[in-house]
């Protein structure tokens, strides 16, 4: 089998996966990981999935969803445990 490299990819989140979807030769992807601002986690995913042949037919695709600089999540919040939470 053919090796395959990693490669890490800094700067704007939404650029760089335009740039990745654009490209031709660099899929599918049998493994993403989403590690970027969590406003945009959905729009991220669905670029993702949307984009044909981008990602292999058994892709797995891991989101990062800790809290932004060890904040609780919003649950923890809108149930006033903030204090059960831990970072």
């Amino acid at each position: 089998p053919k090796l395959r490299t990693v490669q890490t990819l800094h700067g704007d989140a939404l650029d760089s996966l335009r740039r990745m979807c654009a490209a031709k030769g660099t899929r599918p992807f049998d493994l993403v990981v989403i590690d970027a601002d969590k406003e945009g986690m959905c729009d991220y995913f669905q670029m993702l999935w949307q984009t044909p042949n981008f990602l292999s037919p058994h892709a797995v695709v891991a989101v990062d969803m800790t809290p932004f600089k060890g904040q609780p999540p919003l649950r923890f919040l809108k149930f006033g445990f903030p204090y059960r939470c831990e970072t």
